[in-house]
């Protein structure tokens, strides 16, 4: 119980406005690319099932899709991503934007 107590987590941190728009952009440029199965670099948060916070992960896979009903990106490996969840995506895919 101590050592639960003693453990770190992190706080979810909201994005600015132009964060936003920018990884807007982003989801679009995937929709459209998702039968090219791109690789990303995804980082998102994902909440601690035990106390309150949570930590900050990046995944790297290709992705498999993108439901825009449940919102949750799906890579290859079996591994779902909420997108309220996501921070950042990098990919050579936006390459242009980033610059």
């Amino acid at each position: 119980a101590i050592q639960e107590t003693a453990r770190l987590t992190d706080a979810f941190v909201e994005l600015s406005e132009d964060s936003k728009a920018v990884l807007n952009e982003k989801f679009l440029m995937l929709m459209e690319a998702v039968s090219t199965r791109p690789e990303i670099s995804v980082t998102f948060f994902r909440e601690d099932g035990k106390k309150a916070g949570g930590a900050y992960h990046t995944l790297t896979g290709r992705l498999h899709k993108i439901d825009a009903y449940t919102r949750t990106l799906f890579l290859e490996n079996g591994e779902t991503i909420p997108l309220e969840m996501i921070h950042d995506i990098q990919g050579d895919l936006f390459r242009n934007l980033d610059e």
